[in-house]
């Protein structure tokens, strides 16, 4: 049995608690050191604890133990320290809190079993009769007996293990979007699609577009089509027709007030454009006459002439302007601008050989012709 003058070189602040059932540590918080047999650890949760160890708790440490039989052991140091000379050698000796509960199963009244005993360390007993004596000083050392109920009259009460649990808003986890179309289609999707809150399900409470905010659910009309974000998440970008290009950038905030971006794009695709066939008439003889082929238009680009042929001839003019001979007919240029001149040769009428002209507008083609009669 531990005796008290071992203990002298503890810490003064550290309390002694005597556990007197086997178990395992549930809490431990704080300098909470355990003796068993003169060796000294620290206590850590899952540690299992013997019968018959001293713990020392210092102040404001805590700690639970779950014993063996199902009841548990719970002491939060908040108090003044106990003295070293406090705690009953009687304490210590587990066998004779299990004489105790060995009584009360027998349906012996431990209180006639044992002699009565007055507070303070001293010890004695009768015949072979043992007993525990508990020296009370205004403080106190607890000894958990963890002794069953089963059978008997339970006594309920309360306790709170000091724990304070309280939920935790963990924050939300809001990414970026993105959304290319192709021209002259509608882009749609969620924005909350990638979006997680573990705590809360989210929606869509504003968003932002060049500087200027919107209630969610808000039809904005922008200068290169509209855009309606709705609470769920759901949008809808209608780009203008044959517009293409990059939207402005549209920043939504969520009711966690947590913010994110959607990003679109609407490329561009080749629009077909016409260019009507010119058809001339000139008298014999007549002075360099001169025009202007293009008479059509493209949404994608200005539209400019490559090349040239002549009706009979294998050969590929550029359109750069340049004066060509049609033998016996007279001369013409051409230019990517479109514009042209033909003199008709001395005394010549009759049908000039058709000439046929590439055009573009920088994405898409088209072929027309010039026909000249004098």
């Amino acid at each position: 049995m531990l005796r008290p003058w071992c203990l002298s070189f503890w810490r003064i602040e550290l309390k002694k608690v005597v556990i007197t059932q086997s178990g395992e540590v549930l809490i431990a918080r704080g300098v909470i050191e355990v003796e068993v047999n003169s060796v000294v650890e620290d206590i850590t949760q899952g540690k299992h604890i013997h019968a018959g160890s001293i713990l020392f708790i210092e102040d404001g440490a805590e700690i639970s133990i779950a014993y063996e039989d199902g009841t548990a052991f719970h002491q939060t140091q908040h108090g003044q320290i106990v003295d070293n000379n406090e705690i009953s050698d009687a304490l210590s000796d587990a066998a004779e809190i299990a004489q105790l509960q060995d009584l009360i199963s027998a349906e012996k009244d431990p209180t006639v079993m044992l002699p009565e005993t007055a507070a303070g360390s001293g010890l004695s007993n009768e015949g072979e009769s043992h007993f525990i004596s508990v020296g009370r000083t205004g403080h106190e050392t607890i000894a958990a007996a963890g002794y069953s109920t089963i059978g008997t009259t339970q006594i309920s009460f309360d306790t709170t293990d000091g724990i304070e649990s309280s939920d935790i808003d963990e924050p939300s986890t809001l990414e970026s979007d993105s959304n290319t179309i192709a021209e002259d289609t509608v882009a749609t999707g969620n924005v909350l699609n990638n979006d997680t809150d573990i705590d809360n399900d989210l929606s869509v409470t504003s968003f932002e577009v060049e500087g200027s905010r919107y209630s969610a659910g808000t039809t904005v009309i922008l200068d290169d089509g509209s855009l309606v974000l709705n609470t769920d998440g759901s949008y809808i970008f209608t780009p203008n027709e044959n517009w293409n290009g990059t939207v402005p950038v549209i920043i939504y905030t969520v009711n966690t007030d947590l913010s994110s971006t959607l990003n679109i794009i609407v490329t561009p695709v080749a629009d077909d454009f016409t260019d009507d066939n010119e058809v001339r008439t000139i008298s014999e003889d007549s002075p360099e006459v001169s025009g202007n082929v293009i008479d059509g238009s493209s949404v994608d680009g200005d539209v400019s002439l490559t090349s040239f042929t002549v009706d009979g001839d294998n050969t590929v003019y550029q359109a750069d302007g340049s004066d060509i001979t049609i033998a016996d007919v007279g001369t013409f240029s051409l230019d990517s601008q479109g514009d042209y001149t033909f003199t008709p040769a001395a005394n010549y009428n009759g049908a000039v050989p058709v000439i046929t002209y590439s055009l573009t507008d920088g994405s898409s083609t088209d072929t027309s012709s010039l026909s000249i009669t004098v």
